[in-house]
């Protein structure tokens, strides 16, 4: 049994009610405490051709933890953006390692935000970070566990403070 006709949609139309609509002269007001400046985060492209991968596979690898390692390749300076250099950030999670769609996803965008806090873009400089072993053994309940992530996060942070050490 259907509630409504096909195609027809539970959400209002945009065009339903022109009145809530701002003016395009109007002002938005802004609570005296809602304005807030941050910090402007770094320039952080991704990686994605074959070739690219494969010219920081061929690095050897910087730093090393338990699961993960780290290539790095400093880039040329005709390669660097007109704004200044900037942060190329890869990351290879293979599906031998970690089978699961949720968990391979749960682990790459603990690589990029981690990637994007601890990284200045001070540099022009090309990091890969892989997956080298499965997660086993650390006791997952499910593939994208709060208790994955942590667990990621740690080890994640320790490679990137050591690779920071190594070449500050």
């Amino acid at each position: 049994m259907r509630a409504g006709p096909r195609g027809v949609s539970a959400s209002r139309s945009d065009n339903c009610c022109p009145s809530e609509k701002e003016e395009p002269g109007s002002k938005k007001k802004i609570a005296a405490g809602a304005q807030h400046t941050k910090q402007p985060k770094p320039r952080v492209e991704r990686i994605k051709t074959k070739s690219q991968f494969q010219t920081l596979l061929a690095q050897p690898a910087l730093a090393r933890t338990q699961h993960f390692a780290m290539h790095v390749l400093d880039l040329q300076p005709q390669a660097q953006a007109s704004d200044g250099p900037r942060l190329q950030m890869g990351a290879l999670i293979p599906k031998r390692w970690a089978k699961r769609a949720v968990t391979r996803n749960a682990i790459r965008r603990q690589i990029y935000q981690l990637a994007q806090e601890m990284f200045a873009a001070n540099r022009a400089q090309a990091i890969l970070i892989r997956l080298r072993t499965g997660l086993v053994g650390i006791g997952l309940r499910s593939a994208s566990s709060r208790q994955l992530k942590h667990y990621i996060r740690d080890e994640l942070r320790a490679l990137m403070l050591h690779c920071k050490g190594g070449r500050a």
